[in-house]
């Protein structure tokens, strides 16, 4: 580095003494030759020989990050010092020592700035590094929570599909009354707790499973969600109206599909058949897209409002006769969480319910 600097202020004098055999006797003019010309030899040398700066010079042309320190120097080098010296020169041929005092001052303001740049550079990356080592904590807490849940609800089936097959057996030998009736219910009891496994098997692959972030296309997914329920809808003689448009947002297109599918399917469950009303709309506020599910169907409790999204709640007795295992929208509350939004419900015993659900509207 001693020898490069060195090489540097060899090219200066010699650019010095080839101006003033030209005839030029303008310091300004000198300094304006020979600061260029400098750079330019010594950043060949890095370029050729195996220097430090060399980092500089043959990654500079590769177009560095913006997050790169080498910016900072390479900005300062280049750009700010060699006009510094012009500035200090000519302070020194029109005020003498006092000038080129001054502008030597008024050199310290842009280098204070290179530095302030420099350490907040580090400082966010140091952040950002922080941030990394949260978010991988994070995802092997998840993946542990994942495991987990998994291991929780595969291992009992075997034990479930064992007392099935056994009460199964026993519902074929003569039994008493009351003994087939409580046969009836452990293979009633024990077929729920399987669906409620099978459903938070469901659970974990739903909100675990990778899918790429891309632009979501409400009435698309909300038209397929209403397409596979057709069946139920028929059955039911259930009328589903959808207020169009829907706009698009950003998001997991399968994931926010089943949102869709779980809060239209469970409206048709709950409203009267032949005369449930079913309608499906969103509009936009602020930043947020709001989409609502609004049905006329038997209604919930206020107390319920916030228990029906956790795991395995439900609405005791005038619920559709108690149908479901409890987690469906548990796994809207998942998911749209994971998008950060947030699902709530607006509803009244005997007056329906709206379901709605706020996700972030991205980009105009």
């Amino acid at each position: 580095m001693l020898g490069l600097a060195t090489m540097g202020s060899a090219v200066r004098v010699g650019v010095i003494q080839l101006a003033r055999a030209a005839g030029i006797e303008s310091l300004i003019a000198m300094i304006a030759l020979g600061e260029p010309t400098a750079y330019a030899v010594m950043g060949a040398l890095s370029a050729r020989l195996p220097l430090p700066t060399a980092e500089y010079v043959v990654t500079a042309p590769q177009r560095l990050p913006a997050e790169d320190e080498r910016v900072d120097v390479i900005f300062s080098a280049v750009l700010i010092v060699p006009f510094m010296v012009l500035l200090i020169a000519y302070g020194w041929l029109e005020h003498g020592l006092v000038g080129a005092a001054a502008w030597s001052l008024t050199s310290l303001a842009p280098h204070y700035l290179v530095q302030l740049l420099s350490r907040r550079r580090h400082l966010l990356d140091e952040r950002h590094a922080a941030l990394e080592r949260v978010t991988a904590s994070l995802a092997r807490k998840q993946a542990e929570i994942e495991d987990f849940t998994y291991t929780v609800a595969h291992d009992p089936k075997a034990p479930l599909s064992a007392i099935t097959m056994t009460a199964d057996l026993l519902l074929d030998e003569d039994l008493a009354e009351p003994m087939r009736g409580d046969v009836t219910r452990i293979l009633r009891l024990a077929g729920d707790t399987e669906n409620m496994i099978v459903d938070l098997l469901g659970m974990v692959r739903i909100v675990s499973e990778l899918e790429p972030v891309d632009t979501v296309d409400l009435a698309a997914i909300t038209a397929q969600a209403v397409d596979a329920l057709h069946p139920h809808i028929a059955a039911r003689r259930v009328q589903v109206d959808v207020t169009t448009p829907l706009p698009a947002i950003p998001g997991q297109a399968t994931k926010l599909r089943h949102v869709v599918a779980n809060l239209v399917g469970n409206a048709i469950r709950f409203v009267p058949p032949g005369t449930g009303k079913i309608g499906v709309s969103a509009t936009r506020e602020g930043a947020s897209v709001v989409l609502s599910v609004r049905d006329n169907g038997v209604g919930i409790p206020a107390e319920y409002h916030d228990a029906i999204f956790e795991m395995f709640r439900r609405v005791p007795d005038g619920d559709g006769g108690g149908a479901g295992s409890g987690m469906g929208l548990a796994i809207v509350k998942r998911i749209v969480e994971t998008h950060g939004g947030q699902v709530w419900v607006d509803s009244t015993p005997g007056a329906g319910s709206v379901f709605r659900v706020r996700l972030p509207a991205g980009e105009r």
